[in-house]
């Protein structure tokens, strides 16, 4: 076999989620459709330690590794909106609105990251940074609706200092472990054989 029909059987037989290989629209629908169940299910199944930010483990790591494995413009948006439509069924606390507006704007985020060769998800320090920055976004969001609203009262400034913080390594340790799931889940690409002819 010549390296060109060796080149094109390695592109024929590799299976991705991104566009460049394989661009198969409907692979990638069927992925934000369950990656957004699974990160609702993540934040679902998160049990109340009352530590700020914790849940972030089970659901911004699935988000992180979502994004970076279907490499599609506008992906991070699209697991938002899915997370929050699983919502639904999953029975988050807020309503439909309000769960787009907090986990599409996280998966802005991660999409804006994804475009930045300095924060790329599919290395660790990149996927860390993109981690922490959609984690304080979510944060600003909750802080900034709940600014408006009667509970604002609760807030206390050492408290939203200590919550901001928390949120920050827990958003670090969520794009490390989104990097770890990306790892597991990453296409493989296949060697050739050496073919002597």
């Amino acid at each position: 076999m010549t390296d060109k029909c060796m080149t094109v059987h390695q592109h024929e037989t590799a299976i991705e989620l991104g566009g460049q290989t394989s661009p198969n629209l409907l692979l990638q629908i069927l992925g934000v459709v369950i990656f957004g169940a699974l990160v609702a299910a993540g934040k679902k199944a998160t049990m109340d330690l009352g530590i700020s930010g914790h849940s972030a483990l089970l659901w911004l790591s699935v988000m992180v590794a979502g994004r970076a494995l279907i490499q599609r413009e506008g992906v991070g948006f699209a697991l938002g909106v899915s997370t929050a439509l699983w919502g639904i069924p999953a029975g988050f606390n807020h309503s439909l609105l309000h769960n787009i507006g907090l986990y599409g704007s996280t998966g802005i985020v991660l999409d804006l990251a994804a475009r930045s060769s300095l924060l790329d998800l599919r290395r660790p320090l990149g996927a860390m940074i993109a981690g922490a920055l959609a984690h304080m976004v979510k944060f600003v969001f909750i802080i900034g609706k709940a600014s408006v609203s009667a509970t604002a009262k609760r807030f206390v400034l050492a408290g939203i200092a200590q919550s901001a913080i928390l949120h920050l390594i827990f958003g670090i340790s969520a794009g490390l472990i989104g990097y770890g799931i990306w790892r597991l889940l990453k296409p493989r690409q296949h060697r050739p054989e050496n073919i002597s002819g």
